[in-house]
């Protein structure tokens, strides 16, 4: 009888991305049970009042103008969801989920791109989850990648595999992958796309055959990053079009 295998999942271009790679290459050995949680406006809301509260009005404006812009003129890569979701909430924390987690028998949780789970639900689940996250840790936590390429710091391109705890991406690592130009290989709009589908298949390999790096620097400063807005992006864009176009030209010299 198979085991089952639980995913916590976001509903994004992204997680869509990894759900499928779990799908296609875990259903054989495992039942792979997907809840996935769709955002609400009235939740949409909340989060913006949290970030106009911490933030302040200008990089929350700069926050939504960029949403703005990119829903208008940005165009993602294209993901075909080739699952269906066995349970649809529009809270990952919610009492409904936590009774799942208490009361089902699984192997593992894996944490997709969903909402920051809390430490309520943590404590229900029978395993430790894990979460694949878009970045470097401890350096970029948060909204990893993007940050890195704003700061110039592609040597801390990549994704890391850890436990999730009540904290934003400190839980104990468990691998990670770094200098990854795959991330890069649909351009600078794919990046979070490209970095879970390597982070999936990590998982995949993790899961299935016990494969790992354990090679990871925890003499990083840890840091945490939220969400960019606009000016943020639009620098972001510029580094990595100038570091492209070195690339390109070390290339042709050779």
């Amino acid at each position: 009888m198979k085991e089952n295998i639980i995913i916590l999942s976001g509903n994004g271009s992204a997680a869509i991305a990894a759900n499928n790679i779990y799908m296609q290459r875990l259903s054989e050995r495992y039942n792979v049970l997907i809840l996935e949680e769709h955002f609400t406006l009235l939740k949409i809301l909340i989060f913006l009042k949290k970030m106009l509260f911490r933030r302040g009005v200008l990089h929350t404006l700069d926050f939504i103008l960029l949403r703005i812009l990119k829903e208008m003129f940005v165009c993602e890569k294209k993901i075909k969801k080739n699952y269906m979701p066995h349970i649809i909430t529009k809270d990952i924390n919610s009492s409904f989920i936590r009774k799942i987690l208490k009361e089902y028998n699984y192997k593992f949780v894996i944490s997709n791109a969903c909402s920051i789970i809390n430490s309520e639900t943590i404590c229900t689940s029978k395993t430790k989850i894990i979460n694949l996250h878009n970045g470097i840790n401890p350096r970029y936590r948060g909204i990893g990648n993007f940050w890195a390429i704003y700061e110039n710091n592609f040597d801390l391109i990549g994704v890391t595999i850890h436990h999730v705890d009540s904290g934003i991406d400190t839980g104990k690592i468990i691998f990670t992958i770094k200098n990854c130009e795959d991330i890069f290989s649909d351009g600078f709009l794919n990046i979070d796309i490209n970095a879970l589908e390597i982070g999936a298949n990590s998982i995949v390999d993790f899961i299935l055959f016990n494969n790992q790096n354990n090679q990871y620097d925890l003499t990083l400063e840890s840091k945490y990053y939220t969400y960019p807005g606009l000016t943020h992006y639009i620098k972001a864009y510029r580094n990595f079009c100038i570091r492209q176009n070195m690339l390109c030209n070390q290339k042709s010299k050779l």
